[in-house]
């Protein structure tokens, strides 16, 4: 199977795509996928999070390997990718201080990780899928970052997540990653599998939260419909702005977004949809 780095480099559909098209911002879609624009500003929580997930890989591959945790060095492993992404990363301003609070962060969290996370039975870490939708155009890809087998026997696909708090309540049973996910375990090994988001927080205190959901046929059947409306919003040309969105202060094309009804922008904009 491809990685998914190698599926990255053909059109495809992920769920960071349609969740940035339908939840966020259309605008912010057009500008990253469409007009391929270099972002203005890096985010650091997203270097960050890669260096969490890398930690929890590290962590993941020991328990495949039937060896203990190694606490200290997944600690290693988090800080070297996240101090190598900070420092390959252009427009990134982030003082000495506050890479150091949160790196001494990441470094707790990989602790609360290890700590608390159960399964020692792993049976896949970094698994890329492609699956083909009826009627779309382009295939829908993703990689689930770890499948265990619980106590109980059952296979149960992991999502590793850092979040500033813990979740609201329920919002593990919305959230759509976790659809795109199962729809594309059902398609390769024909059963649903259990589904847990692993979320551990970067509070004062940091905690582990295991939020376990589920997905019938009915929320693969809405999902696919919703992939093929995007489809059909997407060759509307029609971006609009979400001015109101939570992330809108901190969106790395903000200055774009400011110029976006101006008449030299949109001539721009109309050739590239063209």
């Amino acid at each position: 199977m491809a990685t998914l780095k190698e599926l990255r480099k053909n059109p495809h559909w992920s769920f960071s795509a349609l969740n940035t098209l339908v939840n966020m911002c259309a605008l912010k879609w057009a500008f990253r996928y469409l007009y391929k624009k270099e972002s203005e500003r890096a985010s650091v929580n997203l270097l960050f999070g890669s260096a969490f997930h890398a930690g929890s890989e590290f962590i993941a591959r020991n328990r495949q390997k039937g060896e203990c945790d190694k606490t200290v060095e997944s600690q290693e492993v988090f800080s070297e990718y996240f101090n190598t992404g900070c420092k390959s990363t252009d427009n990134l301003n982030i003082s000495s201080e506050e890479w150091n609070g949160l790196n001494s962060k990441g470094r707790e969290m990989m602790q609360v990780l290890s700590d608390n996370w159960q399964e020692r039975d792993v049976l896949g870490i970094s698994r890329a899928f492609s699956i083909n939708i009826d009627g779309l155009e382009k295939p829908l890809i993703g990689e689930l970052d770890c499948i265990v087998r619980n106590d109980a026997g059952q296979v149960v696909v992991i999502d590793w997540k850092s979040a500033a708090r813990k979740w609201p309540v329920g919002k593990e049973h919305k959230d759509m990653q976790a659809t795109v996910f199962l729809l594309a375990y059902q398609r390769l090994a024909n059963f649903i599998p259990k589904f847990r988001f692993d979320v551990i927080t970067k509070t004062k205190t940091p905690t582990y939260n295991a939020l376990e959901t589920y997905r019938d046929q009915d929320d693969f059947d809405r999902l696919e419909y919703l992939l093929l409306e995007a489809q059909r919003l997407v060759q509307s040309g029609v971006f609009l702005p979400n001015s109101q969105c939570f992330l809108c202060g901190s969106c790395e094309y903000a200055s774009s977004c400011k110029t976006w009804h101006k008449k030299n922008t949109r001539t721009i904009v109309n050739e590239k949809v063209a």
